[in-house]
């Protein structure tokens, strides 16, 4: 039995250093990719770049993403609660600030995206579940995007002999898209 008690001591030992490994590795790459970033820039042209920054639209512009971040939020609640997963909306807001931020660093929004499925193992086990949950949240914002843009295409491109089967064609599409993903 006492073999058994070092056996386990040593494999979390081995655990333990695994993480510390991983976590440093991840901060010299951070390390690393934020000091080429600098590396690209004189801190007098930075300061240069600062100044011209209008604060009202830093304001605005902050005032948008947190929106953002907020209805994405409230997106993926549905999304969840449609499944039966009842997630609390603050933890899901948290979830989005930690997945946006991770994104940032790495080199595509799937670290986020797999933080966000990861994150839900609380509230559901079922792996599945969740990734389809992150990835028709993907989706559905891709659908929402290409309507703006076909949308805004059809209403705004100035010419004078406009070709309205596409838009027609996308719609029919998203209303397919919509008739196969309910219930």
């Amino acid at each position: 039995m006492v073999f058994r008690q070092r056996s386990l001591v040593s494999v979390n030992t081995k655990g333990h250093k695994k993480k510390i490994l991983i976590l440093c590795l991840k901060i010299i790459i951070t390390a690393l990719l934020l000091s080429y970033a600098f590396s690209l820039m004189t801190l007098s042209t930075l300061l240069e770049q600062l100044k011209q920054i209008k604060p009202l639209f830093l304001v605005i512009a902050f005032a948008i993403l947190l929106a953002q971040i907020g209805l994405s939020s409230l997106k993926w609640k549905i999304i969840l609660a449609s499944d039966a997963i009842l997630v609390p909306f603050r933890y899901l807001l948290k979830n989005y600030f930690i997945c946006n931020f991770t994104s940032l660093f790495l080199p595509s929004t799937i670290g986020g995206d797999i933080y966000r499925i990861y994150s839900l193992k609380k509230y559901s086990p079922d792996v599945y579940q969740n990734t389809s949950s992150v990835l028709f949240d993907r989706i559905s914002g891709l659908v929402a995007l290409s309507s703006i843009a076909v949308i805004s295409y059809s209403l705004f491109y100035q010419d004078s002999g406009i070709n309205y089967g596409f838009p027609i064609i996308y719609g029919l599409s998203v209303i397919l898209f919509f008739m196969l993903t309910s219930d």
